[in-house]
């Protein structure tokens, strides 16, 4: 168990550094930051920062910045997690890419990048842990999207989180 605390930690702190370095790396003149870009820009970083507020919100005394469960909650499947399975990793892309789009260069770019290659292969280790902490967890993975809402497969088609209802 020692070991998997240390590799989820080591999620965390990667993470950290790549936030870092997206905020720290001198901003450039790469592209010029129109007004449209402006507002692409601001847009990423509010929908980022209510989604992010929201999913904490939802995740309660669940919320940790471990990828580990915590076992003080059950599956949540309310709030933006009945749509998404990582809504604070998409308000943390999200977020990041608004940072990028302001910044006008291609380093902090190329660092998001990495970014969310890194949360795509953190969400996978992390559920793993989470079939095992969760009984339905298989079936809500199933249900629900990763990072995105599913458009292929909508509520109406039968899927359903644990427990048959969307809260």
């Amino acid at each position: 168990m020692e070991r998997t605390r240390l590799v989820a930690w080591s999620w965390v702190g990667l993470q950290g550094v790549l936030l870092a370095l997206i905020v720290l790396l001198p901003f450039g003149d790469h592209w010029r930051v129109s007004t449209a870009l402006e507002v692409v820009g601001r847009a990423l970083e509010g929908v980022g920062l209510v989604l992010g507020i929201w999913g904490a919100m939802a995740l309660g005394s669940g919320l940790t910045p471990s990828p580990l469960p915590n076992g003080r909650i059950g599956l949540v499947s309310r709030g933006p997690y009945r749509w998404v399975r990582h809504p604070i990793y998409t308000a943390v892309m999200a977020f990041m890419g608004g940072v990028v789009v302001l910044g006008g260069s291609w380093w902090p770019a190329v660092v998001w990048a990495f970014l969310v290659g890194v949360l795509f292969f953190k969400s996978q280790w992390e559920e793993r842990h989470l079939v095992d902490a969760f009984p339905g967890y298989r079936e809500y993975a199933t249900a629900v999207g990763r990072f995105l809402p599913r458009v292929s497969q909508s509520r109406s088609s039968g899927a359903r989180p644990p427990g048959g209802v969307w809260e």
